[in-house]
């Protein structure tokens, strides 16, 4: 298998575990895809669409009648759903005035007291408490469609992952390592960053 199929088939079995009630996912068709395109006014990297096309809610009910409108990586992790990523997106779009800005981050990784972009796309959520961004900026070149790590206290900002593929294996490594990603798994990806950041 390649390694995205592997991704994917270690999630799957995961929430079969994870889920009792787990029967399969609710993709999203093309259509809701390019609404999603529309709305948020950016064109999103092959690899998070693949996503959405391969899971992007599940049923909980083998009638297929009741659908989640998120679903759990374990502990409280939540990757965001078309419709999730929506309401989300316009929240921080309300919430973030202008002039509001970041500190702590390294030049190395994102300029100083850089403002809430728009091109940041919520895609996941710990708690609430950390985000995990797409970053679809025009003006990073090869980084686009990287994956930033953002902490609710909005004094941490740095990368997890260079893409959204391998944002996914860090979640799937970990379930192959120890059966789940959990808080100290996230914890992990938290130190990681403000050491990063000189936080």
């Amino acid at each position: 298998m390649s390694k995205i199929e592997i991704i994917w088939d270690t999630l799957f079995k995961y929430w079969k575990t994870f889920e009792t009630n787990f029967v399969g996912c609710n993709n999203a068709t093309e259509k809701e895809i390019l609404e999603l395109e529309e709305y948020l006014q950016i064109k999103l990297p092959s690899d998070f669409k693949e996503r959405l096309k391969r899971c992007n809610a599940y049923p909980l009910e083998p009638t297929n009648v009741i659908k989640s409108s998120c679903f759990m990586i374990g502990g409280g992790g939540t990757l965001y759903t078309i419709d999730e990523i929506q309401t989300s997106h316009q929240d921080f779009k309300e919430y973030m005035f202008d002039g509001f800005a970041y500190k702590h981050i390294d030049t190395k990784i994102l300029p100083k007291d850089i403002v809430w972009d728009n091109a940041w796309i919520p895609i996941y959520s710990w708690n609430c408490d950390e985000l995990a961004l797409l970053d679809l900026r025009e003006n990073i070149g090869e980084k686009y469609g990287q994956v930033l790590y953002l902490y609710q206290e909005f004094d941490t900002l740095g990368v997890w992952a260079d893409s959204y593929e391998d944002f996914l294996k860090s979640i799937a490594d970990a379930i192959l390592d120890h059966g789940a990603f959990n808080h100290d798994d996230i914890k992990k990806v938290r130190d990681r960053i403000k050491i990063e950041v000189g936080k």
